[in-house]
């Protein structure tokens, strides 16, 4: 798991999913919370969605080695993801988008 990231009044942790026995089981997440108060944002929704090709992987996590997510002077927050499938065909950009650097707008 990465550091936390204190960034625009807000608390943001990034998550992996450990030891998945299938490509397909592997996830990650970055959630928010409003510093001050700890309240959570609402788009803190965990969504269970896979492309629906059979080929499809989800095969990613955020991947800081052991460091924090970034803020860029806008508040976009910036991390990478690491795994990926062995073919490298399932990239999608979109639900799939393991090996990549993620720019993700502030709420």
């Amino acid at each position: 798991m990465p550091a936390l990231l204190l960034a625009n009044g807000s608390i943001y942790a990034g998550f992996g999913s450990f030891c998945d026995f299938a490509a397909n089981l592997s996830r990650c997440w970055l959630l928010g919370w409003t510093a001050g108060s700890l309240t959570p944002f609402p788009s803190n929704q965990v969504f269970d969605e896979q492309a629906p090709s059979p080929d499809a992987f989800f095969l990613l996590s955020i991947w800081m080695s052991g460091y924090g997510m970034a803020a860029d002077d806008a508040g976009n927050i910036l991390f990478v993801t690491g795994n990926s499938d062995y073919s490298g065909t399932t990239y999608d950009g979109i639900t799939n988008i393991q090996e990549s650097v993620v720019k993700v707008s502030p709420r």
